[in-house]
Protein backbone atom coordinates (compact mmCIF):
# COMPACT_ATOMS: atom_id res chain seq x y z
CA UNK A 1 0.00 0.00 0.00
CA UNK A 2 1.35 3.40 -0.90
CA UNK A 3 0.93 6.85 0.55
CA UNK A 4 1.30 8.92 -2.61
CA UNK A 5 -0.75 12.02 -3.27
CA UNK A 6 -3.04 11.48 -6.26
CA UNK A 7 -3.65 14.37 -8.61
CA UNK A 8 -7.30 14.49 -9.67
CA UNK A 9 -8.46 15.65 -13.14
CA UNK A 10 -10.94 18.20 -11.77
CA UNK A 11 -10.90 20.41 -14.83
CA UNK A 12 -12.94 17.89 -16.79
CA UNK A 13 -15.64 17.45 -14.15
CA UNK A 14 -18.94 19.07 -15.03
CA UNK A 15 -21.50 16.62 -13.71
CA UNK A 16 -20.07 14.59 -10.89
CA UNK A 17 -22.11 11.35 -10.93
CA UNK A 18 -22.86 10.95 -7.21
CA UNK A 19 -26.12 9.12 -7.74
CA UNK A 20 -24.85 6.97 -10.59
CA UNK A 21 -22.17 5.15 -8.60
CA UNK A 22 -23.22 1.55 -8.28
CA UNK A 23 -21.93 -1.53 -6.54
CA UNK A 24 -20.49 -2.80 -9.82
CA UNK A 25 -16.74 -3.38 -9.79
CA UNK A 26 -14.05 -4.90 -11.89
CA UNK A 27 -13.80 -8.72 -11.58
CA UNK A 28 -13.22 -9.65 -7.96
CA UNK A 29 -10.93 -12.10 -6.29
CA UNK A 30 -12.97 -15.20 -5.48
CA UNK A 31 -13.97 -15.24 -1.83
CA UNK A 32 -13.13 -18.08 0.52
CA UNK A 33 -14.81 -18.63 3.89
CA UNK A 34 -13.18 -19.61 7.16
CA UNK A 35 -10.68 -22.47 7.06
CA UNK A 36 -7.23 -23.38 8.27
CA UNK A 37 -5.27 -20.41 6.99
CA UNK A 38 -2.71 -21.36 4.35
CA UNK A 39 -0.06 -18.66 4.13
CA UNK A 40 1.77 -20.61 1.41
CA UNK A 41 -0.77 -19.31 -1.13
CA UNK A 42 0.78 -15.88 -0.72
CA UNK A 43 4.24 -14.58 -1.52
CA UNK A 44 6.25 -11.35 -1.25
CA UNK A 45 4.88 -10.58 2.21
CA UNK A 46 5.89 -7.13 3.47
CA UNK A 47 4.69 -5.96 6.87
CA UNK A 48 3.51 -2.34 6.73
CA UNK A 49 1.89 -1.94 10.15
CA UNK A 50 2.66 -3.30 13.59
CA UNK A 51 2.74 -1.37 16.84
CA UNK A 52 4.34 -2.65 20.01
CA UNK A 53 1.82 -4.51 22.19
CA UNK A 54 -0.87 -4.14 19.53
CA UNK A 55 -2.78 -7.36 18.73
CA UNK A 56 -2.78 -6.75 14.98
CA UNK A 57 -0.43 -6.37 12.04
CA UNK A 58 -1.00 -5.62 8.36
CA UNK A 59 1.13 -6.91 5.50
CA UNK A 60 0.99 -6.52 1.74
CA UNK A 61 1.26 -9.79 -0.19
CA UNK A 62 0.70 -11.35 -3.61
CA UNK A 63 -1.59 -14.25 -4.45
CA UNK A 64 0.77 -16.71 -6.10
CA UNK A 65 -1.79 -18.14 -8.50
CA UNK A 66 -2.96 -14.77 -9.87
CA UNK A 67 -0.15 -12.31 -8.98
CA UNK A 68 -2.83 -10.02 -7.57
CA UNK A 69 -1.92 -7.86 -4.58
CA UNK A 70 -3.81 -8.17 -1.30
CA UNK A 71 -3.44 -7.01 2.29
CA UNK A 72 -3.36 -9.51 5.15
CA UNK A 73 -4.51 -8.41 8.59
CA UNK A 74 -3.43 -10.70 11.42
CA UNK A 75 -4.94 -10.71 14.90
CA UNK A 76 -2.48 -12.48 17.20
CA UNK A 77 -3.97 -14.93 19.66
CA UNK A 78 -1.31 -14.41 22.32
CA UNK A 79 -2.38 -10.75 22.54
CA UNK A 80 -6.02 -11.64 23.19
CA UNK A 81 -6.33 -11.86 26.96
CA UNK A 82 -9.66 -13.65 27.31
CA UNK A 83 -12.34 -15.61 25.48
CA UNK A 84 -14.39 -12.47 24.87
CA UNK A 85 -11.57 -10.91 22.84
CA UNK A 86 -11.16 -14.12 20.88
CA UNK A 87 -14.88 -14.13 20.14
CA UNK A 88 -14.65 -10.52 19.01
CA UNK A 89 -11.77 -11.37 16.66
CA UNK A 90 -13.76 -14.18 15.05
CA UNK A 91 -16.82 -11.94 14.83
CA UNK A 92 -14.80 -9.20 13.11
CA UNK A 93 -13.46 -11.58 10.49
CA UNK A 94 -16.79 -13.31 9.90
CA UNK A 95 -18.82 -10.11 9.71
CA UNK A 96 -16.35 -8.33 7.43
CA UNK A 97 -16.21 -11.34 5.12
CA UNK A 98 -20.01 -11.26 4.77
CA UNK A 99 -20.05 -7.69 3.42
CA UNK A 100 -20.10 -6.84 -0.29
CA UNK A 101 -20.19 -3.17 -1.28
CA UNK A 102 -17.93 -0.97 -3.39
CA UNK A 103 -17.43 1.44 -0.47
CA UNK A 104 -16.30 -1.24 1.97
CA UNK A 105 -12.86 -2.84 1.77
CA UNK A 106 -13.53 -6.33 0.47
CA UNK A 107 -12.56 -9.29 2.65
CA UNK A 108 -11.71 -12.13 0.29
CA UNK A 109 -10.72 -14.84 2.76
CA UNK A 110 -10.33 -15.46 6.45
CA UNK A 111 -9.03 -18.29 8.56
CA UNK A 112 -6.83 -19.16 11.50
CA UNK A 113 -3.72 -21.05 12.45
CA UNK A 114 -2.10 -21.71 15.81
CA UNK A 115 -0.83 -18.13 16.12
CA UNK A 116 -3.40 -15.81 14.62
CA UNK A 117 -6.69 -15.10 12.93
CA UNK A 118 -5.96 -13.86 9.40
CA UNK A 119 -8.19 -11.67 7.25
CA UNK A 120 -7.21 -11.24 3.58
CA UNK A 121 -8.37 -7.91 2.17
CA UNK A 122 -8.41 -6.26 -1.23
CA UNK A 123 -5.38 -4.09 -1.89
CA UNK A 124 -5.91 -0.36 -1.37
CA UNK A 125 -3.30 1.80 -3.05
CA UNK A 126 -3.50 4.98 -0.94
CA UNK A 127 -4.77 3.92 2.49
CA UNK A 128 -3.15 6.64 4.60
CA UNK A 129 -4.13 9.60 2.40
CA UNK A 130 -6.68 11.12 4.79
CA UNK A 131 -4.62 10.49 7.92
CA UNK A 132 -1.52 12.07 6.43
CA UNK A 133 -3.34 15.01 4.84
CA UNK A 134 -5.72 15.92 7.67
CA UNK A 135 -4.43 14.37 10.91
CA UNK A 136 -0.70 14.73 10.32
CA UNK A 137 -0.43 17.81 8.10
CA UNK A 138 -3.59 19.65 9.24
CA UNK A 139 -4.51 20.23 5.62
CA UNK A 140 -8.30 20.30 4.96
CA UNK A 141 -10.00 19.10 1.78
CA UNK A 142 -10.36 22.53 0.24
CA UNK A 143 -12.04 21.47 -2.97
CA UNK A 144 -15.72 20.97 -2.22
CA UNK A 145 -16.24 18.69 -5.22
CA UNK A 146 -13.74 16.26 -3.74
CA UNK A 147 -15.31 16.57 -0.31
CA UNK A 148 -18.76 15.80 -1.70
CA UNK A 149 -17.47 12.73 -3.52
CA UNK A 150 -15.56 11.40 -0.51
CA UNK A 151 -18.52 11.88 1.81
CA UNK A 152 -21.02 10.42 -0.65
CA UNK A 153 -18.90 7.26 -0.82
CA UNK A 154 -18.78 6.91 2.96
CA UNK A 155 -22.50 7.50 3.33
CA UNK A 156 -23.25 4.84 0.71
CA UNK A 157 -21.13 2.38 2.66
CA UNK A 158 -22.87 3.29 5.90
CA UNK A 159 -26.33 3.12 4.35
CA UNK A 160 -25.51 -0.41 3.18
CA UNK A 161 -24.32 -1.45 6.65
CA UNK A 162 -27.29 0.10 8.41
CA UNK A 163 -29.73 -1.54 6.00
CA UNK A 164 -28.31 -4.85 7.19
CA UNK A 165 -28.68 -3.90 10.85
CA UNK A 166 -24.92 -3.43 11.34
CA UNK A 167 -23.29 -0.56 13.22
CA UNK A 168 -19.66 0.13 12.29
CA UNK A 169 -18.88 1.56 15.71
CA UNK A 170 -15.53 3.20 14.94
CA UNK A 171 -15.96 5.75 12.16
CA UNK A 172 -12.93 8.07 12.09
CA UNK A 173 -10.43 9.55 9.64
CA UNK A 174 -8.05 6.59 9.92
CA UNK A 175 -10.76 4.10 8.94
CA UNK A 176 -11.52 5.78 5.61
CA UNK A 177 -9.20 4.47 2.90
CA UNK A 178 -8.65 5.98 -0.53
CA UNK A 179 -8.37 3.75 -3.60
CA UNK A 180 -7.20 5.71 -6.64
CA UNK A 181 -7.03 3.02 -9.32
CA UNK A 182 -10.34 1.18 -8.98
CA UNK A 183 -12.37 2.65 -11.83
CA UNK A 184 -10.71 4.76 -14.50
CA UNK A 185 -14.12 5.94 -15.74
CA UNK A 186 -14.85 7.69 -12.44
CA UNK A 187 -13.31 11.17 -12.11
CA UNK A 188 -12.75 10.72 -8.38
CA UNK A 189 -11.00 7.97 -6.42
CA UNK A 190 -13.12 5.68 -4.24
CA UNK A 191 -13.35 5.89 -0.45
CA UNK A 192 -13.84 2.63 1.43
CA UNK A 193 -14.66 1.79 5.05
CA UNK A 194 -12.38 -0.58 6.94
CA UNK A 195 -11.86 -2.05 10.44
CA UNK A 196 -14.92 -3.80 11.81
CA UNK A 197 -13.37 -4.69 15.16
CA UNK A 198 -16.01 -2.72 17.11
CA UNK A 199 -18.96 -3.45 14.84
CA UNK A 200 -22.20 -4.73 16.31
CA UNK A 201 -25.51 -6.03 15.04
CA UNK A 202 -28.74 -4.33 16.04
CA UNK A 203 -31.48 -6.23 17.82
CA UNK A 204 -34.17 -6.99 15.23
CA UNK A 205 -36.96 -6.12 17.66
CA UNK A 206 -35.65 -2.96 19.30
CA UNK A 207 -33.35 -1.63 16.56
CA UNK A 208 -30.66 -1.03 19.20
CA UNK A 209 -27.79 -2.85 20.89
CA UNK A 210 -26.67 -2.86 24.51
CA UNK A 211 -23.34 -1.21 25.24
CA UNK A 212 -21.92 -2.65 28.46
CA UNK A 213 -19.22 0.02 28.60
CA UNK A 214 -18.25 2.89 26.26
CA UNK A 215 -16.17 1.79 23.27
CA UNK A 216 -14.92 3.68 20.26
CA UNK A 217 -12.50 6.50 19.51
CA UNK A 218 -13.10 9.12 22.18
CA UNK A 219 -13.19 12.30 20.07
CA UNK A 220 -15.68 10.70 17.65
CA UNK A 221 -18.04 9.17 20.22
CA UNK A 222 -21.68 10.28 20.21
CA UNK A 223 -23.04 11.79 23.45
CA UNK A 224 -25.41 8.86 23.99
CA UNK A 225 -22.49 6.43 24.27
CA UNK A 226 -22.10 5.58 27.93
CA UNK A 227 -21.96 2.55 30.19
CA UNK A 228 -25.01 0.27 30.09
CA UNK A 229 -26.68 2.24 27.30
CA UNK A 230 -28.83 1.13 24.40
CA UNK A 231 -27.63 2.77 21.19
CA UNK A 232 -28.25 2.42 17.47
CA UNK A 233 -26.71 3.16 14.08
CA UNK A 234 -26.94 6.92 14.69
CA UNK A 235 -23.63 6.73 16.58
CA UNK A 236 -22.00 6.22 13.16
CA UNK A 237 -23.67 9.36 11.81
CA UNK A 238 -22.40 11.45 14.74
CA UNK A 239 -18.86 10.18 14.20
CA UNK A 240 -19.11 10.91 10.48
CA UNK A 241 -20.31 14.42 11.28
CA UNK A 242 -17.09 14.97 13.24
CA UNK A 243 -15.13 13.52 10.31
CA UNK A 244 -16.86 15.81 7.80
CA UNK A 245 -16.24 18.91 9.94
CA UNK A 246 -12.59 17.95 10.33
CA UNK A 247 -12.17 17.22 6.61
CA UNK A 248 -13.47 20.71 5.88
CA UNK A 249 -11.23 22.69 8.27
CA UNK A 250 -8.66 20.21 9.70
CA UNK A 251 -9.85 20.53 13.30
CA UNK A 252 -12.82 19.31 15.34
CA UNK A 253 -15.54 21.57 16.79
CA UNK A 254 -14.33 20.87 20.33
CA UNK A 255 -10.88 22.22 19.45
CA UNK A 256 -12.42 25.70 19.48
CA UNK A 257 -11.71 27.19 22.91
CA UNK A 258 -14.62 26.90 25.29
CA UNK A 259 -16.88 24.80 23.08
CA UNK A 260 -18.40 21.51 24.22
CA UNK A 261 -21.06 19.51 22.39
CA UNK A 262 -24.46 20.55 23.68
CA UNK A 263 -23.20 23.86 25.08
CA UNK A 264 -24.54 25.76 22.07
CA UNK A 265 -24.77 25.67 18.28
CA UNK A 266 -22.00 23.94 16.32
CA UNK A 267 -19.34 26.66 15.83
CA UNK A 268 -18.42 27.70 12.29
CA UNK A 269 -15.69 30.33 12.43
CA UNK A 270 -16.13 32.75 9.51
CA UNK A 271 -12.42 32.79 8.73
CA UNK A 272 -12.53 29.03 7.98
CA UNK A 273 -16.07 28.65 6.62
CA UNK A 274 -16.64 31.80 4.55
CA UNK A 275 -16.03 29.96 1.27
CA UNK A 276 -17.94 26.85 2.22
CA UNK A 277 -21.50 26.28 1.04
CA UNK A 278 -24.25 26.80 3.65
CA UNK A 279 -25.64 23.39 2.70
CA UNK A 280 -22.45 21.76 3.99
CA UNK A 281 -22.79 23.50 7.35
CA UNK A 282 -26.45 22.52 7.55
CA UNK A 283 -25.62 18.85 6.90
CA UNK A 284 -23.01 18.89 9.66
CA UNK A 285 -25.53 20.41 12.09
CA UNK A 286 -27.98 17.62 11.27
CA UNK A 287 -25.31 14.95 11.74
CA UNK A 288 -24.18 16.43 15.07
CA UNK A 289 -27.65 16.67 16.60
CA UNK A 290 -27.22 15.57 20.22
CA UNK A 291 -30.62 13.84 20.08
CA UNK A 292 -30.09 10.57 18.14
CA UNK A 293 -33.82 10.33 17.34
CA UNK A 294 -33.59 13.65 15.47
CA UNK A 295 -30.16 13.01 13.92
CA UNK A 296 -30.18 12.54 10.16
CA UNK A 297 -29.81 8.96 8.84
CA UNK A 298 -27.36 7.82 6.18
CA UNK A 299 -30.17 7.37 3.64
CA UNK A 300 -31.52 10.84 4.40
CA UNK A 301 -28.06 12.38 4.20
CA UNK A 302 -27.57 10.94 0.70
CA UNK A 303 -30.59 13.01 -0.39
CA UNK A 304 -29.32 16.18 1.26
CA UNK A 305 -29.27 19.39 -0.86
CA UNK A 306 -25.48 19.55 -0.48
CA UNK A 307 -25.20 16.63 -2.92
CA UNK A 308 -27.64 18.02 -5.48
CA UNK A 309 -26.34 19.13 -8.85
CA UNK A 310 -27.08 22.82 -8.35
CA UNK A 311 -24.59 22.85 -5.47
CA UNK A 312 -21.74 21.44 -7.50
CA UNK A 313 -20.71 24.81 -8.89
CA UNK A 314 -19.64 25.88 -5.40
CA UNK A 315 -16.09 24.67 -5.88
CA UNK A 316 -13.11 25.82 -3.87
CA UNK A 317 -9.91 25.77 -5.89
Amino acid sequence: MGSKTHKLPLSSIENLPFTSKTNEEKPKISCVSQSRFDISKYCDLCEIYREELAPTSVSVATIQSTTQKVAIKKIYKNCLVNDFQKTQAVQECSLHHSLDHRNIVKAVEWGEDDDAYSLVLEYIDNPTYFKEKIEDNLNPVKNELKLKSYMHDVLQGLAYLHSKGIVHGDIKIENLLLNTNEDQEQPMPTVKLCDFGLSRKLDKDTGKFFMEFPVGSLSYMAPEIKAKAYVDEKIDIWALGVVLYKMAVAYKPTQITGYKYGSGPIPFRKVDWRKRSPELQYLIVQMLNTNPAERISAEEALLHPWFKEECLSQEIV
